[in-house]
């Protein structure tokens, strides 16, 4: 992991489907994860995000539950874990960056537009716009 740079690309095989994620890293990415690259082996044989108790690799509970306690120690008022960030990056790149909708389906791994624009939300938000439109 520390020869990777921003612009790189990465694969991971989602435990879930078994379908293999391909993902560039930005700026962002390589800034945050340069403190814990600097900590694993020389060899490149560990997980970046593990588990403290049992050092295996991070799972989805686990981190659904970090984002909770998270939340509760910001007060955030809700009901959030680990699909909400995922679902709320969907939606800032629809609204805020205007990335297209079957773009967004492809990065999730969704079957249609349809199931992607219910899935981050934005299908009813967008249906009121439309009726509000003034001619």
């Amino acid at each position: 992991m520390a020869h990777i740079k921003p612009g790189d690309e990465i694969v991971l095989r989602e435990k879930k489907t078994g379908k293999k994620r391909y993902i560039n890293i930005n700026n962002a990415v390589y800034e945050a994860t340069q403190g814990l690259i600097k900590t694993l082996p020389e060899d490149g044989n560990d997980w970046l995000f593990r588990s403290e108790r049992t050092g295996e690799p991070l799972e989805v509970p686990t981190f659904c539950g970090m984002v909770k306690k998270w939340c509760r120690r910001a007060h955030i008022k809700g009901n959030y874990g680990s699909h909400s960030l995922r679902k709320s990056w969907g939606y800032h790149q629809r609204v805020q960056f205007k990335t297209p909708l079957y773009l967004l389906m492809k990065a999730f791994g969704h079957s249609s537009e349809l199931v992607t624009s219910r899935y981050i939300g934005i299908q009813t938000e967008e249906m009121k716009n439309v009726f509000m439109r003034e001619i």
